[in-house]
């Protein structure tokens, strides 16, 4: 089993707000489509569809916010797998006639990630130029749980790391691939366990600034992870929380 992340989605508020606010500060492409539940924006990097986002419905009461998408080779097996695992199956296989299938989990902390089986074979993210998704990152309340759970639902492997200044820092492997990372939540954080999806960033002060200007915060401003890049967190005008990154030069 190979399980990467393949696309990312935002569920909001308030869509044209939005709209305008991701492509202010990512250059973001959209394309609006009809999905017979209400109006989806597909995001694209160059011609490539890289994410959508969409409002609530009715029924929805959770807080504006990103969820990823993890490639598996069969969704209800991987959906059994997460709940006997401890996690919580909150939109369990969801079938899109002619796309895919898919569900949404929640791990044992209560952070939500998705499943993604297209009806074709769906791309790891990734060419990485500026705007496009280049990291996920769990933040949590217990590694050691989330190691358990995220190992079961995708097979996914771990390597750990001392980062200074930040503590243990753990690789999500698969196979010889980094698919993501995870950290142990710092007491002042706010909000819940989550994952965060990381967009690359020409520059990431320059970007950050963009954030502010079109009405986001910065939950971390920028700030250089040594030998490594220089990262910021944020979150748009309706409060779901993204993160911007760019590697350190050779």
């Amino acid at each position: 089993m190979t399980s990467a992340f393949v696309w990312h989605e935002l569920k909001t508020t308030d869509l044209a707000a939005a709209k305008k606010f991701y492509a202010g500060v990512c250059g973001w492409k959209m394309e609006d489509m009809d999905m017979g539940t209400g109006p989806y924006t597909v995001l694209t990097i160059g011609e490539r569809g890289i994410g959508g986002m969409c409002a609530f419905g009715k029924e929805d009461k959770a807080p504006p916010h990103w969820l990823s998408y993890v490639s598996v080779d069969d969704v209800d097996a991987a959906s059994e797998r997460a709940a006997r695992s401890g996690g919580r199956l909150l939109a369990p296989g969801v079938s899109i006639p002619g796309v895919g299938r898919f569900s949404v989990l929640a791990d044992p902390r209560g952070a939500l990630i998705c499943t993604w089986k297209g009806e074709r074979p769906s791309a790891a993210d990734g060419p990485f130029a500026p705007g496009a998704f280049c990291w996920n990152e769990l933040v949590t309340t217990d590694p050691a749980a989330a190691k358990r759970f995220y190992g079961e639902v995708f097979g996914w492997g771990t390597q750990d790391s001392e980062v200074p200044g930040m503590g243990t820092y753990t690789l999500w492997k698969d196979g010889g691939e980094d698919r993501g990372g995870m950290m142990k939540k710092p007491p002042q954080a706010q909000g819940p366990d989550a994952w965060i999806p990381y967009v690359l960033a020409e520059n990431v002060d320059g970007w950050a600034g963009r954030v502010t200007k079109g009405g986001g915060r910065l939950w971390v401003p920028p700030t250089d992870i040594p030998n490594i890049g220089r990262f910021s967190v944020c979150a748009d005008p309706q409060g779901a929380t993204f993160a911007l990154y760019r590697a350190q030069a050779v």
